[in-house]
């Protein structure tokens, strides 16, 4: 989830518009966005075997998840949940 609330901040000022409608909600780990949470709970392998060729996302907006997961991605749920602690809320 964490990648998804990064993904949404970088989209607002670099795309000049939110990348989702939904607003992430806090919970104790991080930012929610709790439909995808719901969707998603099994795990990230669920993500990477997802078909994207029906995607709702512009050109720009693919582009700019792949770079956020290529800087981020890298680090694990504990990682990502203290940068996210770290910073003011979305908003």
């Amino acid at each position: 989830m964490e990648l998804t609330y990064h993904t949404h901040g970088f989209s607002i000022p670099l795309l000049n518009q939110p990348l989702f409608t939904i607003e992430p909600r806090a919970w104790a780990r991080g930012p929610v966005y709790e439909q995808l949470w719901h969707e998603f709970k099994e795990g990230p392998a669920e993500c990477a075997e997802r078909d994207f060729s029906d995607t709702p996302f512009s050109e720009d907006e693919l582009e700019l998840i792949m770079a956020v997961c290529d800087a981020f991605g890298k680090y694990g749920g504990p990682k990502l949940s203290k940068f996210t602690h770290k910073e003011a809320p979305l908003g």
